[in-house]
């Protein structure tokens, strides 16, 4: 079973990783959804969203802008990122399982 944290803003992808209060947490096995659960935070620095998030231990973060900052954080915590990504959760939840997002492992 994998981990797949979006952030969120109503049911589009957020413009902005760090700017985001609502993340849907995504559990996937067999190129199947098996759970879907919105996560709310509201963090009052970078590093307080950085602890949230791998508190989650994500295995996979689907998002649209990221800050170097986070890009470094998840790489060394071997977090795999797909970012630049925009669009409806929906499209893209399905765009991850069927193979057309690339996934960058740093």
């Amino acid at each position: 079973m994998k981990t797949i944290l979006i952030p969120v803003f109503n049911k589009r992808i957020s413009s902005r990783l760090d700017c985001t209060e609502n993340f849907q947490l995504i559990k996937v096995d067999n190129d199947s959804v098996k759970s879907i659960e919105t996560v709310k935070h509201l963090a009052k620095n970078q590093l307080a969203e950085l602890n949230f998030i791998l508190s989650i231990k994500p295995d996979t973060i689907i998002c649209n802008g990221i800050t170097d900052f986070y890009t470094n954080e998840f790489s060394k915590n071997r977090i795999s990122v797909i970012p630049w990504v925009h669009g409806q959760l929906e499209e893209v939840v399905q765009n991850f399982l069927t193979g057309k997002l690339a996934i960058k492992n740093y």
